[in-house]
């Protein structure tokens, strides 16, 4: 090296050198304005921290759509599931009847049910609100501490649905309005009681999920109430040409309440000029309801829901995921159960007397036909006990219609249920009161010869006279347990 020449070297390596030294220079002066930039930021803490900050806000944009769309799956086949089960619905309604007369003065509004708990959300004020009696806890949040107006309770302890006045008055309807993020981080089904509070629920918010929510709602009620009591209105759904708003409260204004639940009106707006029942509060439990897909004015139950599918009932902690309650309320509406039936009275029976199960001697039916003056009055209060569509599907034993027409029964019970349907005695074996599930027994021979004796009124009927009395006065079916098979008559 001694000997290179200086000038030489740069000559041969001219390149090279210019190469290296732009690159120096060029991270040189990167790295002053890196510390300009971090020194205009606040130091190089700072920087560094804004730094990690964007790359989390960027990771997070691109993993979104992802994670979101995994929830959504999860949400609709969780929901799926809770609605298709009736004993979702049913647990749902048994913990709002409970809570009613234990949570005097407030008043039960929402519920959540859960795998494991039933959680009801109370309305009213919390200082003069009791406290919850055993079975009932108070709900507690994710750090453990009470939740004012929030009751739960383990399903498996739900008490019976109480069957006092009060409770018979007091009929929920209750809809599934997403999945619950709130009290405890439970994530169960929640449910909001249409029929109590305000006459008006009003929807506000993302204009296309509003729109899709009101059709959600309005498919729930449709499902639920009795046929005929909910009325839709034009605008609300693009397939469905309803009448006028106007009109169509007309119509529900008309309409007479059944089985205690109202009618309903489901319109986009309400009617101008506002109705007077919209601005007054609600003075009995089967007064018409009103559901509208707007803001609405009156006395309102206002729900809130934003583009992410996130709805909220104005003034109260309920939050809820709602962005795939109209795909799973679509996919179970077939499942849906409809609302509880009118509660029986306090103390009253079953409907079903013990007699119809018990077994009697074939004589005790030929001594009721010896005692009988009037045949024609026999076989016109006659009734086949032996068909019963709700007590154990019962088939009745068809029979010639003259040995029909004298069939001996028993008075009609005034507790019998309306689902216990006999049927006439000249009805044959395609009557309606037939059990489609049942199969008739075969016909003991020897009754159908003296049943057909009896109608032509041929002198030589097979077997003694005894026989002929037996068919007549206790037909096949009466007389006996509806889970017993016919058996020939006894002499």
């Amino acid at each position: 090296m001694r000997n290179v020449d200086p000038i030489a070297f740069f000559s041969e390596h001219r390149d090279t050198i210019f190469r290296i030294c732009g690159v120096l220079g060029t991270l040189l002066v990167l790295f002053l304005m890196v510390r300009a930039i971090a020194m205009r930021m606040g130091g190089w803490s700072a920087a560094r921290a804004r730094v990690s900050r964007e790359l989390a806000v960027t990771r997070h944009a691109f993993a979104a759509p992802v994670r979101n769309w995994y929830r959504h799956r999860r949400d609709l086949r969780y929901l799926t599931r809770a609605l298709r089960s009736p004993l979702t619905w049913r647990d749902a309604e048994r913990a709002m009847a409970a809570v009613r007369p234990l949570c005097e003065p407030g008043r039960p509004w929402a519920v959540t049910v859960t795998r494991d708990l039933v959680l009801v959300r109370l309305a009213g004020p919390t200082d003069s609100m009791p406290a919850p009696a055993a079975p009932w806890e108070p709900g507690i949040d994710e750090e453990g501490e009470d939740v004012p107006g929030l009751w739960m309770i383990p399903r498996e302890d739900l008490p019976m649905v109480p069957t006092d006045e009060a409770a018979r008055e007091y009929r929920p309807v209750l809809v599934a309005v997403g999945r619950d993020g709130g009290a405890g981080g439970t994530g169960g089904c929640a449910f909001l009681d249409a029929g109590g509070g305000p006459p008006v629920i009003g929807l506000e918010g993302d204009v296309r999920n509003r729109a899709v929510l009101l059709r959600t709602l309005a498919a729930q009620m449709e499902a639920r109430l009795p046929a005929g009591l909910v009325t839709v209105s034009e605008g609300v759904h693009p397939r469905y040409p309803g009448m006028p708003v106007r009109d169509a409260h007309r119509i529900v204004r008309d309409t007479e309440p059944q089985r205690g639940y109202g009618p309903v009106l489901v319109a986009p707006h309400a009617p101008d000029p506002l109705p007077a029942e919209f601005a007054e509060p609600v003075r009995r439990p089967d007064a018409p309801r009103f559901l509208l897909g707007s803001p609405g004015r009156g006395h309102v139950r206002l729900l809130l829901i934003d583009r992410h599918g996130q709805l909220v009932v104005t003034g109260t902690p309920l939050l809820t995921a709602a962005g795939a309650l109209a795909r799973a309320v679509a996919r179970a509406l077939r499942d849906i159960p409809p609302v509880l039936p009118p509660m029986p009275p306090a103390g009253s029976g079953t409907g079903v007397r013990g007699e119809l199960f018990e077994e009697f001697d074939a004589t005790g039916g030929s001594e009721r036909s010896e005692h009988s003056a009037d045949p024609a009055a026999d076989g016109a209060s006659g009734r086949s006990v032996g068909s019963l569509g709700s007590v154990g599907s019962v088939g009745s034993v068809e029979e010639p219609a003259a040995a029909s027409d004298a069939r001996p029964t028993d008075a009609p019970h005034p507790g019998r249920g309306a689902g216990a349907v006999s049927a006439r005695a000249g009805d044959g074996a395609d009557g309606p009161a037939r059990s489609a599930r049942s199969a008739s027994p075969a016909i003991d021979p020897a009754a159908a010869e003296a049943g057909a004796a009896g109608a032509t009124g041929a002198e030589d009927s097979a077997g003694p006279g005894s026989e002929e009395g037996d068919s007549r006065g206790a037909p096949a079916g009466v007389g006996r347990s509806a889970r017993t098979p016919d058996r020939p008559s006894r002499t």
